[in-house]
This record gives C-alpha cells, sequence and structure tokens, in this order.
C-alpha cells in the first residue's frame, strides 16, 4: 500500500488546520513532510531530519537577532521542510516578515 506523499502544500490548505500564513518561496509548497518536530530549545537543531516541519513558539527567538539567523541557517542547511511560528506573543514585533 503506498500512501501519498503529504507536501507544505497540503499542509497549508488542510480544512482542519486554519489561521496559517506562508512567508516564503513557493517552489518550497512542494516540500514534502516526513514528521514534525517541535523545538523551544536552540540546542534542538541536531535532533531536526530531513524533510521535517517544525514547530515553535519562537522564544527561542525572543530579542536575540544573531541567535536566529544562526538557528534558521542550521534548519535550512538539514533541508528541514518549513518552519512554523506561533507569532504574537514572543515574536511581534521582534521578527518582521515583509
Amino acid at each position: 500500500m503506498n500512501d501519498p506523499v503529504l507536501t507544505l502544500r497540503w499542509f497549508l490548505n488542510c480544512p482542519e488546520i486554519d489561521n496559517l500564513e506562508f512567508f516564503g518561496d513557493e517552489d518550497c509548497l512542494g516540500n514534502p513532510i516526513t514528521g514534525v518536530n517541535v523545538i523551544d530549545n536552540p540546542e534542538g537543531v541536531p535532533w531536526i531530519k530531513k524533510n521535517e516541519l517544525v514547530l515553535t513558539t519562537g522564544f527561542i527567538f525572543y530579542k536575540d537577532i544573531a541567535l536566529t539567523k544562526k538557528l534558521l541557517k542550521e534548519l535550512h542547511d538539514v533541508s528541514c521542510t518549513a518552519l512554523c511560528i506561533k507569532i504574537k506573543r514572543f515574536t511581534t514585533p521582534f521578527l518582521s516578515f515583509s
């Protein structure tokens, strides 16, 4: 039995999950999701695997732009599918997605 490949596009369009906004390159929408990981500790990045969807409250980015840049690069280097950040509490107005 072959299960369908879940993609970032599927996740963003899933009717059960609402109130999502996508900021990124549309070429990434076809990226597969093979797992989900949660990080709120900068030392958690080594456990992220390729094609995982990474969830965070954004606390690890709170008021530390250098750490934010470092972690975003590390997540890109391990080829995570996407980083999902719960915005407002720890990220606004610190992070700007414009």
